[in-house]
């Protein structure tokens, strides 16, 4: 079985606290035999540190994270459409 998880949170280098929920449930569906991959995006980042798409394999799991500095500031629904952008950017990519 084949799962891919699309996370509304997920921990960051900067954020290691966000999305454990999520990061421990992969992890445990791995250690179960599950093929698991990881789908997540982040905006916000600065311009120039670790922006783009970036595939690892953490404790077992297939993680792809996107990364980009938030065009919009001060604009929710923007923000929102950056991340729809993204993830259908990162989904084909996959």
């Amino acid at each position: 079985m084949k799962v891919l998880m699309v996370p509304s949170w997920y921990p960051t280098q900067g954020s290691p606290l966000l999305g454990t929920f999520f990061k421990e449930q992969a992890e445990a569906l791995a250690a179960r035999g599950i093929e698991v991959a990881v789908a997540h995006v982040s905006v916000g980042s600065e311009f120039g540190s670790n922006n783009g798409i970036r595939r690892d394999i953490i404790n077992g799991v297939l993680t792809y994270t996107y990364t980009r500095p938030n065009l919009t500031p001060r604009w929710e629904s923007g923000r929102r459409m950056q991340r729809t952008w993204m993830l259908e950017r990162l989904y084909r990519r996959i």
